[in-house]
């Protein structure tokens, strides 16, 4: 007993293969032991981003998907959520700023006082 598909579901499987894609690498990439908390704005941003140009293709699915996204992660992106939480914000900042400025271990800023 074999699937037989149809133009219109290969299609389908087309745009649900395009839709879940880069959600996968995304959370692959959180997933690991190796990163830290400054990626988890970025990837975030960049699945709200990935749904959002792809909602007039596949409405429905990345729709839904875009909403639960903002819902579920609104205490990260949102100032004005009563459950922000400034920390991942931070960690970004701070990892922004450390490839800005090439600091490293010995640089002055980083020594306890």
């Amino acid at each position: 007993m074999g699937f037989h598909f149809t133009h219109l579901s290969e299609v389908q499987l087309q745009e649900i293969a395009t839709l879940l894609e880069p959600l996968a690498v995304q959370t692959n990439l959180l997933q690991t032991n190796a990163q830290s908390l400054s990626c988890i704005i970025p990837s975030v941003l960049n699945m709200e981003c990935h749904l959002q140009q792809l909602q007039p293709l596949t409405c429905a699915a990345a729709s839904k998907m875009l909403k639960d996204l903002c819902r579920r992660f609104t205490y990260l992106l949102n100032l004005d959520s009563a459950n922000f939480n400034p920390i991942p914000a931070a960690a970004l900042a701070f990892s922004a700023l450390k490839l800005l400025v090439g600091w490293k271990e010995g640089h002055p800023a980083c020594k306890k006082p």
